[in-house]
């Protein structure tokens, strides 16, 4: 196969390619089909990538596609859960994407002794992105970019990180579950966002009764969707239609 025909990659996946800075070694942890490793050495983003994957079957197809590409030289795979497998220091930037938020928090905390100031890490949890912010934010991270890329009818949070070791003031919740970066960017499709969170929960509003912990459950919701409309507001962000 010519190394230099790649498959056209999904907005996700290119989403958080875009994130990436040239350097020497990146890690894709959870490789799945190693789409991504072969960008990066396509792209001429890095010398050298290290694969990772728990699973046997998406490592293989990994492999295939890689020495289909024959870059076999430049791209190594290792099988193992997470960070595990890797020698830390051989690594610049850690790509961990397309698994829950609170998967990548363990990952990093099992890890985080080892973490320094010349790691950087992109994360795209599927889920659990407000638990995840709050846990860099509380552990030393600071956030140096942010993206949202929509896919059908999915939204994907994206994130680029470096740890400082300092430790930042816990921040209002509001703020985990929508990015500072973002609103102040104006970012549309965090508009976008915000306003289809707000519809999930006025759906959920609608159903629930006034009694007990449905009760409770529902005044959460309203709470959370005043301010959510709020943010809108003091953002001068812009609402869809």
């Amino acid at each position: 196969m010519d190394r230099e025909k790649t498959n056209k990659l999904s907005h996700r996946l290119e989403g958080i390619i875009s994130l990436v800075e040239p350097t020497h070694c990146i890690a894709d942890i959870g490789t799945d089909h190693g789409y991504i490793p072969v960008e990066l050495i396509m792209r001429d983003y890095c010398d050298w990538v290290i694969a990772t994957d728990i699973n046997s079957g998406p490592l293989l197809s990994a492999a295939n596609y890689i020495n289909a590409k024959e870059m076999n030289e430049e791209i190594d795979l290792l099988f193992g859960d997470g960070l595990q497998p890797l020698s830390m220091e051989d690594v610049d930037t850690f790509i961990i994407a397309g698994m829950g938020g609170l998967l990548i928090q363990r990952m990093i905390e099992d890890k985080l002794d080892e973490v320094n100031s010349s790691h950087t890490f992109i994360l795209q949890p599927m889920n659990a992105a407000n638990r995840l912010r709050g846990f860099l934010y509380l552990n030393g991270f600071k956030f140096i970019d942010e993206r949202i890329v929509k896919e059908g009818h999915h939204y994907y949070e994206m994130f680029k990180v470096i740890w400082t070791g300092v430790v930042s003031l816990p921040l209002d919740p509001i703020y985990y579950e929508f990015s500072p970066i973002l609103l102040e960017r104006k970012d549309p499709l965090l508009s976008e966002l915000i306003q289809y969170r707000m519809s999930i929960n006025h759906k959920i509003i609608q159903d629930l009764t006034l009694k007990g912990k449905a009760k409770e459950k529902r005044a959460w919701l309203i709470e959370k969707n005043t301010r959510m409309e709020a943010l809108l507001d003091e953002y001068h962000i812009r609402k869809m239609d």
